[in-house]
């Protein structure tokens, strides 16, 4: 564990290693303070809610050229079987549900057909606009007028160029050394990490109001 805390605007001693990485985990850490340590930990989760992207798989069955199904699964598994499910219901397929039964079946009995799935990547949760089109960053506002400062980067160890990119709240003056960091948004890019923290602004706001 690095000496120091990686946290790019600290310079107190490490205190616990985290995960950084979000394609693998753990397969990247980053050593940070307590203080940062807790703000990271706090901010992350809902941060990769919002940037993280799911998988989806396209069942897609041509006749002749034309499609006369498309259907989206949350598995390959499932497309699978609904693959299987609709050969059954209008082409009398009625052997097992293996994908290489499925394939030889279509080769020997119905040449007319073509079956695709394809793997889709999609957003998991995109926050919706409100009424005026754009995203109101209401807490991070009240933040930012009662003292605190936010800070936009890219993690400068993830080597992906598309690194997702971290908005750091602090509460305090404009100095690294004085501050304290509070909590930890993560987004795809600046417009999501400040929802995020927004988000987490807002978490922090309702619980010390209950």
């Amino acid at each position: 564990m690095k000496k120091f805390c990686q946290n790019p605007y600290c310079e107190s001693p490490s205190f616990k290693e985290v995960p950084v990485s979000v394609k693998k985990p753990s397969d990247q850490v980053r050593a940070l303070c307590g203080p940062c340590e807790e703000a990271y930990t706090w901010g992350v989760q809902h941060g990769r809610k919002t940037a993280e992207s799911g998988k989806l798989w396209i069942l897609a069955v041509a006749d002749r050229g034309i499609i006369c199904l498309t259907r989206a699964y949350d598995s390959e598994v499932a497309a699978q079987k609904g693959l299987v499910k609709y050969l059954r219901q209008y082409h009398g397929y009625k052997g097992p549900a293996k994908a290489e039964a499925v394939q030889q079946w279509l080769q020997e009995h119905d040449e007319h057909l073509s079956v695709k799935v394809i793997e889709q990547r999609v957003p998991i949760h995109v926050p919706s606009p409100d009424q005026s089109g754009t995203n109101q960053l209401h807490h991070l506002s009240s933040f930012l007028g009662k003292g605190g400062f936010a800070v936009l980067a890219r993690n400068r160890q993830d080597p992906h160029p598309n690194a997702e990119i971290e908005a750091w709240a602090y509460q305090g003056p404009l100095d690294f050394k004085s501050a304290k960091p509070v909590t930890f948004g993560l987004g795809k890019d600046y417009r999501h990490a400040l929802q995020a923290l927004d988000c987490q602004l807002a978490d922090i706001h309702n619980k010390s109001q209950s």
